[in-house]
């Protein structure tokens, strides 16, 4: 592991748990930008949902590149090839009650649970100023 991927990006998250796939091969190492992304979505989002919460977070689906992108069936100009967006479990607490009390709390581009498959999608957005 490269020390780029050993960088704590927040209290509760790493930048090697934004990396795991189950295609390392096909998955670049983000730019310096896009780390600067992934450290603003722990910071505005990730971090302030632990806190809430009171629940460890697992991320399931962080950075992707292109190529690890279009393998995972991502849409494209998706998110996560910026480090802006990410999917994860929480266990412990309903999933729904979690949703609802986090939505008047923290400001998020877009937060989906998809109830099928048992994981949120969280998305942020930067001020181009």
């Amino acid at each position: 592991m490269t020390p780029v991927a050993t960088k704590q990006l927040s209290l509760h998250f790493s930048l090697k748990e934004f990396l795991v796939t189950s295609y390392p091969h096909l998955n670049d190492m983000p730019s310096e930008e896009a780390v600067d992304n992934l450290t603003y979505l722990c910071a505005s989002v990730m971090e302030p949902l632990r806190l809430i919460w009171n629940v460890p977070i697992k991320i399931t689906s962080g950075y992707r590149s292109v190529t690890l992108n279009m393998k995972v069936g991502g849409v494209p100009g998706s998110l996560h090839q910026e480090g802006l967006a990410c999917d994860f479990t929480t266990s412990g607490k309903d999933a729904l009650h979690l949703f609802l009390m986090a939505l008047p709390r923290i400001t998020f581009h877009k937060l989906i649970y998809y109830v099928d498959q048992g994981r949120f999608h969280a998305e942020v957005r930067r001020d181009s100023n």
